[in-house]
């Protein structure tokens, strides 16, 4: 049995160097199985040591082949690997941030060490039309490498992957996904996108991080991860230079830390690497699936509409279409055909912006006619026709009227403005 060891050994080191990047959850990744902690004793007694491949990956036919070599292959067969002890430890988080968000982004980045165990992923609200000049400016407070996310390219620790601007960051099967999805939250990149796609495949495994910002984006991301058994920190709403999103995120979650910026980098430094309590967490809810399953995948139109909630008596600020009620956690969520997706908050803010899109049209419509209408009365001026240029310029005084209303309606801004939610 010493030599059959020795031969476990051996495939194990093999193992774990094949293992060196972030594998999704559904392969967990606990580095390397030791020999020793292998026990030919009954069933109840056998256990594995907090190092272990993933279970997954003991029932699969390629472990099966790998083991196929070695003399101890069927002692290792009569194992009980669904019943053996496998420690995911956490090393993924993923931070989101809008305005105010640069400053404490960097007081995050430049507290942590060069060694630090997980990968970072970072979605900060920014102009389509603009260069990002984020990872200059994060390589430079810290001490880690910083880049924008690139589609396809494998996920490794110790380095912090910016969301590219005008596009949706996803993570899925230990690789990023960068594709150029509809508008979450009237932003792209978003955050809920990229927390989502992280509760998913990384489960407990997955730090979320709510940082200063406007509105409400990453409450429901924070929800799923939280929701999958991840942790949920926000930055304290009374440390940032734009509270509402922390503050909402609260409301949202009941989040496992409220701490300063400046108080994360140790935090994260004791939890990342830390064993997470158990395998699986939560699961999450089956319109949060459905809704990563997309993003991940980069698929069509959302097919499923009607499996993501009820059809609402709303249509979609972005694209008129039917919009579906997703009720996640505490808020409701509305999400079109195509996949353009609110939060309550950012559906008031569209409907706002609607509405004053909609008076300007009007107005402008009403200006117009205005205008016709004193040509028109000129012209039967002209002509010789008196009665029908009186009618022509009282006709242009009353809509002249109804254009000054509109005008003021939106000079006072008497359109619909998001509200602080109570719930």
């Amino acid at each position: 049995m010493p030599r059959a060891r020795d031969h476990l050994a051996a495939a194990c080191r093999r193992f774990s160097r094949v293992s060196d990047g972030i594998a999704p959850r559904s392969r967990i990744v606990c580095d390397v199985l030791s020999a020793r902690s292998i026990r030919l004793a009954p069933p109840s007694n056998r256990k594995l040591p907090k190092r272990a491949p993933p279970l997954e990956y003991c029932e699969s036919a390629a472990f099966g082949r790998l083991l196929s070599v070695f003399p101890c292959r069927m002692a290792l067969a009569r194992t009980n690997f669904a019943t053996a002890t496998c420690v995911a430890r956490r090393d993924v988080v993923v931070v989101g941030a809008s305005s105010g968000g640069v400053e404490a982004l960097m007081t995050l980045i430049a507290g942590l060490p060069r060694d630090f165990g997980a990968a970072v992923f970072v979605a900060l609200h920014t102009r389509p039309d603009a260069p990002s000049r984020l990872p200059a400016i994060l390589n430079r407070a810290g001490q880690l490498p910083v880049a924008h996310a690139v589609d396809g390219e494998p996920i490794r620790r110790g380095r912090v992957y910016v969301a590219t601007p005008g596009m949706q960051t996803s993570v899925q099967n230990g690789r990023i996904g960068v594709r150029r999805g509809p508008h979450e939250n009237l932003h792209r990149p978003a955050i809920d996108p990229l927390f989502r796609t992280a509760a998913q495949h990384y489960g407990i495994r997955v730090i979320g991080i709510v940082l200063s910002g406007s509105m409400d984006d990453g409450s429901a991301g924070l929800h799923a991860i939280k929701k999958a058994g991840g942790l949920a920190i926000i930055q304290t709403p009374s440390d940032a230079a734009f509270p509402d999103m922390p503050a909402n995120a609260a409301t949202a979650v009941e989040p496992d830390y409220t701490l300063p910026v400046a108080d994360l980098p140790k935090l994260l430094t004791e939890l990342v690497g830390s064993e997470a309590p158990e395998i699986g967490g939560g699961q999450l809810r089956p319109e949060t699936t459905l809704e990563t399953d997309e993003e991940a995948d980069g698929a069509e139109p959302v097919r499923h509409s009607d499996e993501l909630g009820n059809v609402s008596v709303f249509t979609c600020p972005d694209c008129n279409g039917t919009l579906w009620e997703i009720n996640s956690g505490e808020r409701l969520r509305y999400r079109c055909r195509v996949g353009h997706a609110y939060s309550e908050d950012t559906m008031l803010k569209a409907q706002s912006d609607s509405v004053e899109r909609a008076l300007w049209a009007a107005l402008r419509a009403l200006e117009e006619r205005e205008t016709m209408m004193r040509k028109m009365a000129k012209h039967a001026r002209r002509r010789g026709n008196g009665t029908l240029a009186t009618m022509f310029e009282e006709r242009s005084e009353q809509v002249a009227g109804d254009a000054r209303t509109i005008h003021d309606v939106i000079l006072m801004g008497r359109t619909l403005e998001p509200v602080q939610s109570d719930v």
